[in-house]
């Protein structure tokens, strides 16, 4: 499945081209606007009518892989789904033709035989990861350079759910994940795999998974299309864990009650929530504790330049937080790598911990050295009890011959290094 074979099928659809020829008629420009509002609130404010109609087109475009990957339905039964349901069935009743033509059902057809080959959790969680990696490169590269989407491999964050384990038994009281009060929440979730991942690991007790599950688990996604797949992902590992049946995890389920449609960041900002499941659960997250936080934070570090029309969005309270902290501890002239999007990452995380607690990342390793993370490096020394770094290098951007040779492969295929970060509060 080659990410050229994806960029076709997405050309070769006329999606896009369909939804504006929809949104000429009356009834389905009125849903569409409702649809817009509602993400406005719950999302982000800058949410343009452009990015709107791009996350209707990942909705429609997409339903036949879930359909592949979790053989049941997309969680219609969310506020957020249905949003979209109405909207996306209005313009089915319109009989606008879609022009797929004959690649697109190839293409489905192609991932259908995948997840068929697909015969252990781990495999098929590494099957969603590489699809929905070349997925969003291609068809929706703006947002993906963005948001800095890169997807984790399976080692790493295998690799950190038990390394934040052992860190917990060490220091917080031998519990580990089980321990009743370990808040845990994957602000950054992607596809849910870190979140999966724990629930097949091991690390939480029978008896305890379905406590975790219902009350102490929560996750944070901005992208629609990943959202979806991640509250039908996590769902789906829950209930074949306690079932032991993958059909019966298909049917009759619910959606992970910890999932949230939100950006991250502006959960530090005061705003006001309506009185619907999804603003419910954006409260109940902001109001409760937190003990542990992992994840993969998002990579971008802002467009190249003026010509690219896709800006990184504004934070004014987490800013203002980098500037009081980062900013002010450091002694470099130039300091605007310290609002990179992995940077925010950490102060938000760092902040929302409280007194103690754990942070888990695995992120951009450049600020172990660089010039501008003075007080970055600094501002971690003052805050956290213990720090842990797994370099994992693999920074070859300006390098050449042998200096690319001995940073060995990355593990995201990227050009810049990659790391493991845990920081510990220990509320001593």
């Amino acid at each position: 499945m080659t990410a050229d074979f994806i960029r076709e099928q997405i050309q070769h659809t006329g999606i896009s081209e369909s939804i504006k020829l929809a949104r000429a008629n009356e009834e389905t420009a009125s849903a569409f606007e409702s649809f817009l509002a509602a993400l406005r609130l719950h999302v982000s404010v800058s949410i343009s009518e452009e990015e709107a109609a791009e996350m209707l087109v990942q909705h429609i475009l997409t339903k036949p892989v879930f359909d592949a990957l979790f053989h049941s339905a997309v969680c219609r039964h969310h506020p957020v789904s249905q949003a979209l349901d109405k909207v996306a069935g209005l313009i089915e009743s319109m009989n606008v033709p879609f022009n797929a033509g004959k690649k697109l059902p190839e293409f489905y057809d192609k991932v259908r035989r995948c997840a068929a080959g697909a015969d252990s959790a781990a495999g098929k969680q590494k099957m969603i990861i590489e699809l929905y990696d070349q997925f969003f490169k291609t068809a929706f590269p703006k947002m993906s350079a963005r948001l800095g989407i890169v997807y984790t491999p399976l080692e790493v964050v295998d690799f950190i759910l038990h390394s934040v384990d052992y860190v917990l038994r060490k220091d917080f009281g031998g519990g580990g994940f089980n321990a009743e009060g370990n808040e845990i929440l994957d602000p950054f979730t992607g596809t849910g795999i870190f979140i999966v991942r724990l629930l097949q690991s091991g690390l939480i007790a029978p008896e305890n998974l379905r406590r975790k599950y219902e009350n102490e688990i929560r996750a944070h996604e901005i992208v629609l299309l990943a959202y979806y797949i991640a509250a039908v992902n996590i769902d789906n590992a829950f209930r074949e864990m306690i079932s032991g049946s993958p059909q019966l995890a298909a049917e009759n389920g619910t959606s992970f009650p910890g999932l949230i449609l939100a950006d991250t960041f502006t959960l530090t900002q005061n705003g006001q929530h309506a009185a619907d499941k999804n603003s419910k659960r954006i409260k109940k997250h902001q109001d409760q504790p937190v003990r542990i936080i992992i994840g993969n934070p998002p990579y971008s570090a802002g467009q190249k330049s003026a010509n690219d029309n896709n800006q990184n969005q504004k934070y004014d309270e987490l800013d203002k937080r980098i500037s009081q902290t980062y900013a002010a501890g450091s002694s470099a002239q130039n300091k605007n790598s310290l609002y990179d999007a992995y940077m925010r990452s950490f102060r938000w995380a760092s902040d929302r911990i409280g007194s103690r607690g754990v942070i888990a990342f695995v992120t951009n390793i450049g600020w172990l050295d660089g010039n501008a993370m003075d007080g970055f490096r600094k501002c971690l020394a003052e805050e956290f009890d213990d720090i842990y770094v797994f370099n994992l290098r693999g920074s070859i951007r300006g390098k050449r011959g042998a200096e690319v040779k001995k940073e060995g492969q990355n593990v995201f295929n990227i050009m810049t290094g990659v790391g493991i970060t845990l920081l510990v509060k220990k509320g001593k």
